[in-house]
C-alpha cells in the first residue's frame, strides 16, 4: 500500500481534530499488546493476549509490551464490509484464561470506529491497522485479508487520550517492497524512526496511553479495596488515587477466590519535585508460614499500575517493584537456592510480562511465627530499592534485620535489569529499541500513574492459614534527599 495514500487520508484527519470528546472515564479499556517477528519483519499489534502469547512463544516473535490502551470491541465484530473474523481469531474473554473473567461488554464509545486488523501473506508477511473503511479496502484489494477487529479506536481526541502515530517501511525484495507497518503513542520513536528511514503516515486514530479508569465495575463475592462486593449485580470501586487503610488488614487463607484483602490503587497522587515511593507498614506473621499453611506469597508493589478486572485480580500488565513474603521452604526457593526451611522469608520481584525474583534480599533469620516486624519498602525513579526490616517488640522498633552473608544489601539498584532506558527520550531512543518507549512493558520501570499493589495470594490445597495481619500501610512520596511530600 502506497505510503502517500496514508498520508493524504491523516491530513485530512488531522484537519477533522478540532475539538475534543466524551470522557475517558470507565470504558472497557485493554492493552494493545505488540510483538515484532524477525524473520518475517513484522509489527503485530492485538488486544487479545492469547494470540500476543502465540506470535511470541510459538511464531517466534519478541515482546516489545504494551503499544497503547482502548476500548474493547466484541470478538465477533464483524469487517469493513461485514466480513466475519477469520477463525481463531475470534476468542472469549480477550484470551484471557477462565481465572480472570474481564466481564466487559465492550460496547462501542460514542464517536469512536473499529480498528480493522488486517494481513497480507508471504513473501510480504505484514500486519496493517486502520479505523477506515476506504483504506481497509483499498488494502484488501492490493492483497490483505480482514482477520478481526482489535478494539475502537477515535478519529477525534476524547478528554486524556493521545494519538496513536503510524508509520511503514519498505524492505527491498525481488520484484518491490516487503512492507511494515508500525504503531507509536511516542513522538520520540516516531522521529527515531523517521530518521532511520521510515515513512510518516500520520495519525491512525487516538488511543490511551494508560489504563485510565476511575473505577471499576467489580462482581464477584469477596471485598474488593475494602468494599463489599458481590456476584449480582456490579459495583464501582475506586482503583485510582486509592487511600491505603490504616486498619489492620488481615492476611488469612479461608478465602482463596476472590483474594482475600485485595488492594491496589492504578495511581496515586505524585507531587512535583518527587523521586521516591514508599511504602510503610507493620506485619504480623501469625501462622502464614507454617509447614502446612496454604500461603503461596504475598507481593506488595510499587511503582506499580496494572489493569483491574472486574473479579478483582488485576489482569496483564501488572509493572513495578516490590517485595514478596513467602514460606521459606516454598516454591520460590528454587529461584534462590539456599535459603532456610523454615519461617517466612523476603525477596525481590521485577514485575512485567515475565516477572523476575531477585536473591538480594533473603533474611539472615528468617520471620518468625506469630510475630510483629515493621518494613519500610523504597523505590526511586532509578529504580533503586531499599528495605527495613525490624523487629517490633513492646511498642518500641528494634534494629534494622541483616540479610544474609555475601548478597548485597539494600538499597540495592536494578537499573541493570532493564534493557531499555528508564526514561526514554530522544537522546537515548533509536531505531532499533524505539518499543522502549511503549508506556508499559517487560524492560520498562513504569514513570506515569504509578500506585501500589497489595495481593495475597493462597493455594488451593494444603492447610488454611488462620491469622496473619498487614496494618498501619502508609504510601509516601518523597523528594530526592528522603524529606517526605505527601503521606496517604
Amino acid at each position: 500500500m502506497a505510503i502517500g495514500i496514508k498520508r493524504g487520508i491523516a491530513a485530512a484527519l488531522v484537519a477533522l481534530c478540532a475539538t475534543g470528546t466524551a470522557h475517558a472515564i470507565n470504558l472497557d479499556l485493554v492493552q494493545l499488546f505488540e510483538s515484532h517477528n524477525p524473520v518475517s519483519r513484522d509489527t503485530f499489534l492485538t488486544t487479545d493476549i492469547g494470540q500476543d502469547t502465540a506470535a511470541v512463544d510459538i511464531h517466534g516473535g519478541v515482546r516489545r509490551g504494551v503499544a497503547a490502551w482502548l476500548p474493547c470491541a466484541p470478538p465477533t465484530t464483524l469487517g469493513p464490509n461485514g466480513e466475519s473474523p477469520l477463525p481463531g481469531t475470534s476468542n472469549p474473554n480477550m484470551g484471557f484464561d477462565a481465572g480472570t473473567p474481564m466481564n466487559f461488554t465492550c460496547a462501542k464509545p460514542p464517536l469512536s470506529h473499529p480498528f480493522y486488523r488486517l494481513y497480507k501473506g508471504a513473501p510480504d508477511t505484514d500486519h496493517f491497522y486502520t479505523r477506515s473503511v476506504a483504506e481497509a479496502n483499498s488494502a484488501i484489494a492490493n492483497g490483505y485479508v480482514f482477520e478481526r477487529v482489535e478494539g475502537y479506536i477515535f478519529q477525534t481526541p476524547p478528554i486524556g487520550s493521545t494519538a496513536l502515530y503510524q508509520l511503514a517501511k519498505c524492505w527491498p525484495v525481488a520484484g518491490g517492497c516487503d512492507f511494515e507497518h508500525r504503531y507509536t503513542i511516542s513522538s520520540y520513536a516516531r522521529d527515531q524512526l523517521i530518521a532511520d528511514g521510515w515513512g510518516y503516515a500520520g495519525i491512525a486514530g487516538y488511543v490511551y496511553d494508560s489504563y485510565a479508569n476511575d473505577t471499576v465495575p467489580a462482581k464477584f463475592n469477596g471485598t474488593y479495596n475494602g468494599i463489599t462486593v458481590n456476584s449480582v449485580s456490579p459495583t464501582a470501586v475506586a482503583i485510582q488515587n486509592v487511600t491505603p487503610t490504616k486498619s489492620p488488614l488481615v492476611v488469612k487463607g479461608t478465602e482463596r477466590n476472590p483474594l482475600h484483602g485485595y488492594r491496589q490503587s492504578n495511581s496515586t497522587p505524585r507531587p512535583a519535585g518527587a523521586a521516591k515511593m514508599r511504602a510503610k507498614f507493620s506485619f504480623y506473621t501469625g501462622d502464614l508460614f507454617g509447614a502446612s499453611s496454604n500461603i503461596n506469597h504475598i507481593p506488595i508493589v510499587l511503582y506499580g499500575h496494572a489493569q483491574a478486572a472486574t473479579d478483582g485480580i488485576s489482569a496483564a500488565p501488572v509493572d513495578g517493584i516490590g517485595i514478596f513474603f513467602a514460606k521459606a521452604s516454598s516454591t520460590w526457593s528454587t529461584s534462590c537456592p539456599g535459603t532456610p526451611v523454615a519461617g517466612g522469608q523476603i525477596w525481590v520481584e521485577l514485575y512485567g510480562a515475565r516477572a523476575r525474583v531477585e536473591c538480594e534480599t533473603n533474611l539472615d533469620t528468617p520471620l518468625a511465627a506469630s510475630t510483629w516486624y515493621d518494613l519500610v519498602l523504597t523505590v526511586d525513579d532509578n529504580a533503586v530499592l531499599d528495605l527495613e526490616v525490624r523487629f517490633s517488640s513492646a511498642g518500641g522498633t528494634g534494629p534494622r534485620l541483616p540479610f544474609k552473608t555475601g548478597h548485597v544489601h539494600p538499597p540495592v539498584s536494578y537499573a541493570s535489569r532493564y534493557p531499555c532506558p528508564l526514561y526514554p527520550t530522544a537522546v537515548t531512543l533509536t531505531a532499533a529499541n524505539a518499543h522502549c518507549a511503549n508506556p508499559f512493558a517487560q524492560d520498562r520501570m513504569p514513570n506515569q500513574r504509578t500506585g501500589y499493589l497489595v495481593i495475597p495470594v493462597f493455594e488451593a490445597s494444603a492447610t488454611p492459614a488462620t491469622g496473619g495481619t498487614i496494618t498501619n500501610f502508609t504510601i509516601q512520596w518523597l523528594d530526592a534527599s528522603d524529606n517526605v511530600l505527601t503521606s496517604l
